[in-house]
């Protein structure tokens, strides 16, 4: 999170980059982006579900930064 701070941002990987890297990005390294990765009819999902309640994730301007940066454990309900 620190190096978030710095002046020249462009060289970091986005939030959005990450989850996206964690899902579609791991099915296509293991061969699979066709059965799972992504929400589609027909590929096989895991679903979690996040509160949005919690102190730590307000206010949210960007949710993919606020999934990965202010969420955890405690925020999954489903």
């Amino acid at each position: 999170l620190l190096a978030r701070t710095r002046v020249d941002k462009k060289s970091l990987i986005t939030a959005e980059e990450v989850i996206e890297t964690m899902t579609i990005g791991g099915a296509k390294a293991l061969g699979l982006q066709d059965e799972i990765g992504t929400l589609e009819p027909g590929n096989q999902v895991e679903l979690t579900g996040l509160s949005l309640r919690h102190i730590a994730q307000d206010p949210i301007h960007d949710i993919d930064s606020t999934i990965l940066f202010a969420s955890s454990a405690r925020d999954v309900c489903l």
